[in-house]
C-alpha cells in the first residue's frame, strides 16, 4: 500500500545539506552504496542549491520514471547544471515539442547507418592521436582521450563539405578543450561558488566560452553559404525550423551545436578511461580480449567487454531529474509536486538482485545474452536517452582495438582511481594514469609450395615437416594440405599430432614468417612459441616468450607445457626455465 504521508520524502541521511554535499562530492559510490544498504531503495539527499533529491534504484521504480509522461514528472527542470555550456536555446534543456522537435533534427547525423560511414574517420583520428602516445612512461590518459573523442565529434557535426581546414579544426578542437575545463570545478554544479572562492575560474570560463563563439559563429555564418549537405547536422539545423515555421536563429545553431559537442564527446572519452583503467586492473580480461582481436575472429568479447565497461563504471550516476508536477505513484511512495525524483542508474547497475557479483568486473556475463534494456541504462532513457549511443559505440571498439594491436596495458598505481565529477559525470580522479607496452609482434611463418605430410601418431597423414633454413622455418603446404591441416587440429589431438614431428629440429630461428589465415591458429601459435627458443639451447622463462610474441602468460603455458610433452622442449632444473631438448 503506498504511504499517503502528505508532503513527506523517503528518509535519508539526517546530515546538514552541506555535509551531504561534500559526501556526495568526495566519494559518490561510497555515499550511494551506504544510502542504499541503510535506507533501501528509496532515499532522499539533501544538498546545497537544488531542492531535496528522491533517489530511486528499484527497477520497476526507474522504468516507471522514465516512461512518465512529461506533464507528469517534468525532466527539463533538472538539466539547469549544463546550461552555461550549451545555452539556454539547446534542445536538450526543453520539454515536450520543442525538446522533440530537437532530437528529430539531431537523431538522423548519429542514426546506425550513417555510423558506419564515419569508421574510416574515426580509424583515422585514432590512429594518428595513439600514435603520439608515450609508451613504458606512466601518463594520464582522459585528457588524450579528450582530444581524440572531441575531434571525431567535430568532424561528424560539420561533415565532409563544410568541415573546416584542419587548422581551423584543431584550432576549435583545442579551445573548446580549454573552455570545457571547467567541468573539472565545483562552480558549475554549484553557483553559488562563481562569485566567492571560483570567481577565476568561472571569469576564465566566460573569456574562454566567448573565444568558442566566435569561432563557431564564423563556421556558421560560412555553412550557410554553402550548399547543403543534409548527411550532416550544420547543414540540417541550417535547414530547421521552428514550430511557427521561422529558420532557427544562430544562437538556436550554436546552443543546439554545443549541446551535440558537449554530450558528444565528454562522456565517451570518460567511459574510455574507465574502460583502461578495468582492462589495466583485470589482466585477464584483457588477455582474452588480446587474443579475440589478435585472432580476427570477431568481436564478441569486445562488445561484452565493453557493455560491461557501461555497467560497471556508468559516468553518469543518475537520469537527469524529473520534477513532479502532477500526484504519481512510484513503489511504496506516494509524491507530489514539487517533489524531484531521480533514477540511479549506478546502483541499479550495482544491484545483486539484477547482476551476479555486481562488482566484480566480468565481461562473460554478457556473451550468452545482451544486457537488459531494463537493467542496463548507461545511455539514459525515455525521451532524453542519449542520441549519440552508436557513434561513441564505434569510438570505444575502435580506440580499444587500435592500441591493443600494439601495446599491451598495466596500470601506473595498485588500484582503480576513484571517480571525480565533471559537471554531471565522473571520471577517473587522476585521469587515468596507465602504461603502454609495446607488444612485439609473433615471428611469421612462410608458407608455399607444394610437399607431401609425413605420417603422424596412429598412421594419421597430416603432420607438416618443417624444412630449416638460415633464414628461419618454412613449412610448404599445397591448399589441400592445408585444408586437411586445419581439419586435422580441430580435433582434441590435433595440437599434439602436428607438433609431434617436430622433435626431430636441431635448429630453430625467430626470424619466421607467417600467414595466420593458411593454417591453423593452433598449429601456427605452436610453432611461434617453438621458434622462440634459440638454437644453442639458452633456457627462457614462460614469461620472456610471452612478453615477446605478444601472448597471454596462462597461453604461452600451455604451448610450452605441450611441447614438452611430445619432447621438443624441456625443463632447465636449476633455473626452471624451458630450452630446447637435447637429443641422445
Amino acid at each position: 500500500m503506498p504511504r499517503l504521508l502528505g508532503g513527506r520524502l523517503p528518509p535519508g541521511p539526517p546530515l546538514p545539506a552541506p555535509l551531504q554535499t561534500l559526501l556526495i562530492w568526495r566519494s559518490p559510490l561510497q555515499f550511494l552504496e551506504r544510502c542504499r544498504r541503510r535506507y533501501g531503495p528509496a532515499f532522499t539527499v539533501r544538498i546545497t542549491s537544488h531542492p531535496p533529491l528522491v533517489f530511486l534504484c528499484d527497477a520497476a521504480d526507474v522504468r516507471a520514471l522514465l516512461a512518465a509522461p512529461a506533464e507528469i514528472l517534468h525532466p527539463g527542470e533538472g538539466a539547469d547544471t549544463i546550461e552555461p555550456l550549451v545555452g539556454e536555446e539547446s534542445f536538450m534543456l526543453h520539454e515536450g515539442e520543442e525538446h522533440l522537435g530537437g532530437r528529430k533534427i539531431v537523431l538522423p547525423a548519429f542514426h546506425a547507418r550513417v555510423v558506419r560511414d564515419h569508421a574510416a574517420m574515426v580509424a583515422g583520428v585514432a590512429a594518428r592521436e595513439i600514435a603520439s602516445w608515450p609508451r613504458e612512461v606512466p601518463f594520464a590518459l582522459h585528457p588524450r582521450l579528450r582530444a581524440l573523442t572531441l575531434e571525431v565529434v567535430l568532424r561528424t557535426i560539420f561533415g565532409a563539405s563544410e568541415c573546416p581546414s584542419d587548422r581551423c579544426l584543431y584550432a576549435l578542437r583545442d579551445r573548446l578543450l580549454a573552455m570545457l575545463s571547467v567541468t573539472g570545478s565545483a562552480i558549475l554544479p554549484e553557483p553559488l561558488l562563481r562569485h566567492g572562492p571560483g570567481r577565476a575560474i568561472w571569469t576564465r570560463f566566460l573569456r574562454e566560452r566567448a573565444d568558442v563563439d566566435r569561432l563557431i559563429y564564423a563556421i556558421i555564418e560560412q555553412g550557410g553559404r554553402l550548399e547543403r549537405d543534409p548527411s550532416n547536422l550544420l547543414s540540417r539545423l541550417l535547414e530547421a525550423r521552428n514550430l511557427d515555421g521561422s529558420p532557427m536563429s544562430p544562437r538556436q545553431v550554436r546552443d543546439n551545436l554545443m549541446s551535440v559537442v558537449v554530450a558528444g564527446h565528454e562522456t565517451t572519452a570518460s567511459e574510455l578511461a574507465w574502460a583502461f583503467q578495468l582492462l589495466a586492473h583485470n589482466p585477464v580480461v584483457l588477455e582474452r580480449l588480446i587474443e579475440e582481436l589478435d585472432s580476427g575472429a570477431g568481436e564478441e568479447y569486445l562488445t561484452a567487454t565493453i557493455q560491461e565497461v557501461l555497467r560497471h563504471r556508468p559516468v553518469f550516476l543518475f537520469a537527469i531529474p524529473r520534477a513532479v508536477k502532477q500526484t504519481i505513484v512510484l513503489g511504496d511512495w506516494t509524491y507530489r509536486p514539487p517533489a524531484q525524483l531521480l533514477g540511479c542508474i549506478y546502483l541499479l547497475h550495482h544491484d545483486p538482485a539484477l547482476y551476479s557479483e555486481p562488482h566484480e568486473f566480468r565481461p562473460e556475463r554478457f556473451l550468452e545474452a545482451p544486457p537488459a534494456r531494463s537493467a542496463w541504462l548507461p545511455w539514459g532513457g525515455g525521451r532524453k536517452r542519449c542520441p549519440g549511443l552508436h557513434l561513441a559505440t564505434l569510438e570505444m571498439k575502435t580506440v580499444l582495438r587500435t592500441v591493443l594491436a600494439s601495446t599491451t596495458v598495466r596500470p601506473a598505481g595498485r588500484k582503480i582511481e576513484h571517480p571525480r565529477w565533471r559537471s554531471v559525470i565522473v571520471t577517473p580522479h587522476a585521469g587515468s594514469r596507465v602504461v603502454l607496452h609495446a607488444r612485439r609482434r609473433a615471428p611469421r611463418l612462410k608458407i608455399d609450395g607444394d610437399v607431401s605430410l609425413g605420417k603422424g601418431p596412429r598412421g594419421r597423414q597430416y603432420r607438416a615437416m618443417p624444412q630449416i633454413s638460415e633464414s628461419g622455418i618454412t613449412i610448404e603446404l599445397s591448399k589441400a594440405q592445408i585444408k586437411r591441416v586445419v581439419r586435422e587440429a580441430a580435433e582434441d589431438d590435433g595440437l599434439l599430432g602436428l607438433l609431434g614431428g617436430l622433435e626431430e629440429l636441431d635448429a630453430h630461428t625467430s626470424s619466421a614468417q607467417l600467414e595466420d589465415e593458411r593454417l591453423s591458429r593452433s598449429l601456427l601459435r605452436g610453432l611461434m612459441v617453438l621458434a622462440s627458443f634459440p638454437a644453442d639451447g639458452i633456457a627462457r622463462s614462460v614469461t620472456d616468450v610471452a612478453h615477446q610474441l605478444g601472448l597471454g602468460i596462462s597461453t604461452t603455458h600451455r604451448y610450452i607445457s605441450t611441447l614438452v610433452e611430445v619432447g621438443v622442449l624441456e625443463r632447465d632444473p636449476e633455473s626452471r626455465q624451458y630450452r630446447l631438448a637435447r637429443k641422445g
